[in-house]
């Protein structure tokens, strides 16, 4: 079965990949099977011109008018141009193209309809024993054998070439043959037949061929399908963590509240206090105002400043979008705006806030991320030192640099985490607050975020005291 492997090598063509690809995404299976042909047809039709013009210029006309043969080839050029070009608009259009791959399939239709032309008189070849017989027979089967790999896409069009070149050929043998035509001896018979099986056997294989291939693709457009609802559900879960991230964030300012509000109402006393003083000096002593408007004013300036820096730094905390990239920002900026939100609130509950002075470094983070994170590990040991049974409260934060990484230590004076709760501490969902305290989410989030930002935090089980590191990678 050389032929079939003739067919193979003139017409298989490697799989797109890229941007030609790219293109099938969303298509049916019929589309793609089009896109397989419109993909092969440059190599078909290139192997049918260059056999339409080796044949008329060689001896392979006995039978046939040299007018006849003169428009088949030259319809077989020109049906087989058409083609490749038509072909060519196709795959570069954006989108499925039915007109081209309809003019597609026509010159397909006629390119095999100047060919049963070409072969009209092979019967002829048969029956006189030429010695051209067995590559005329070759040429023939390679190119019916050749469209079951190029026109798997359209089984009629597939049928019609396949019949359309050894039609004509079987029925005048076979016609001859029992007609008792003398030139047709029992080798002519015996050729006959074997194109009567081989025809039958083409069917099948296009038959074959093009569920397996809808087979394939098939199975592309599932996991195409696949492809897409993951996406959507992963849409979905990042949309569902950043609100659980901007709840939990806005959770942290509400357990801050109090102090904040006093952190606030300190410098607006003290703006009221001034602008009172002020108003009844300029009253009553005018020389007097003017000597001490300049310090009064500066204090209002200053108050007025640090409730402006409050106030953007809790607009900034709660309002910002964790979908915008990361961006160079000094972590000392980072843990004194942090402990802006919650120092108040341990004066007022005779908290000692330890740290030494922090070397200026920056990092590449969601500054307000890893704020939630310090400030939330802040939260817990707030909660856990102001519980009766501790005597000593005191909250300590420690910078350690690396190499590679920055280490940021939260540690407190409380009691404690018990072994049984240590491997649950970082489950959603998990807490050791009481009813209505707690959602269990705190933490889950902050070791989330610390990955997501090639960190970690973690439990150090080892320290004498409570304490959870952070570890923020350098820049």
């Amino acid at each position: 079965m050389r032929f079939l492997q003739f067919g193979g090598i003139l017409c298989t063509k490697q799989e797109p990949i890229g941007a030609e690809s790219m293109k099938r995404i969303g298509l049916t299976a019929q589309q793609r099977l089009d896109y397989e042909m419109a993909e092969k047809s440059s190599t078909s039709s290139a192997v049918f011109i260059i056999a339409a013009v080796l044949f008329y210029l060689t001896d392979f006309r006995r039978g046939l008018p040299k007018e006849w043969l003169t428009v088949a080839c030259g319809s077989v050029v020109v049906f087989g141009l058409l083609r490749f070009l038509f072909a060519k608009k196709f795959l570069k259009a954006d989108h499925f193209h039915v007109g081209f791959m309809k003019m597609i399939k026509w010159m397909v239709f006629l390119n095999a309809t100047s060919w049963a032309i070409v072969f009209f008189s092979l019967r002829d070849f048969i029956a006189s024993s030429e010695n051209g017989t067995f590559i005329m027979l070759l040429t023939v089967s390679a190119f019916c054998a050749s469209s079951v790999i190029t026109l798997a896409a359209s089984r009629s069009l597939a049928f019609y070439f396949q019949v359309s070149l050894l039609g004509p050929t079987i029925l005048r043998i076979f016609y001859d043959y029992f007609r008792g035509s003398g030139d047709i001896q029992d080798v002519g018979i015996g050729i006959g037949i074997f194109l009567f099986i081989f025809l039958c056997y083409l069917f099948k294989q296009t038959i074959d061929s093009q569920k397996q291939m809808l087979e394939k693709y098939g199975h592309e457009i599932s996991l195409e399908k696949s492809y897409e609802d993951l996406k959507i559900s992963n849409q979905r879960i990042m949309e569902e963590t950043a609100k659980s991230q901007h709840s939990a964030r806005l959770a942290a300012i509400g357990e801050m509240a109090g102090g904040i509000a006093h952190e606030i109402n300190t410098p607006l006393a003290v703006m009221l206090s001034n602008m009172e003083f002020m108003e009844s000096l300029y009253q009553n002593d005018r020389k007097l105002f003017d000597e001490t408007f300049e310090a009064r004013s500066g204090k209002v300036k200053n108050s007025i400043e640090r409730v402006s820096k409050i106030i953007k730094g809790l607009r900034s905390f709660a309002q910002q979008n964790d979908r915008q990239p990361k961006e160079m920002v000094n972590l000392k900026v980072i843990i004194d705006e942090t402990l802006d939100f919650c120092s108040e609130k341990m004066r007022q509950n005779g908290i000692e806030l330890r740290y030494e002075k922090i070397p200026d470094t920056d990092i590449l983070c969601h500054s307000v991320q890893i704020s939630q994170v310090l400030l939330n590990l802040i939260n817990n040991s707030f909660y856990e030192i102001t519980m009766p049974e501790c005597k000593d409260k005191w909250i300590q934060l420690i910078v350690k640099f690396a190499d590679r990484d920055i280490k940021l230590s939260v540690v407190d004076s409380g009691r404690g985490v018990p072994l049984e709760f240590q491997t649950k501490l970082f489950q959603p969902f998990f807490t050791s607050k009481g009813v209505g305290k707690g959602t269990g989410l705190g933490l889950s989030i902050s070791k989330g975020i610390m990955k997501d930002h090639g960190g970690d935090l973690f439990f150090d089980p080892s320290s004498l005291h409570t304490k959870f590191d952070m570890i923020i990678p350098r820049a």
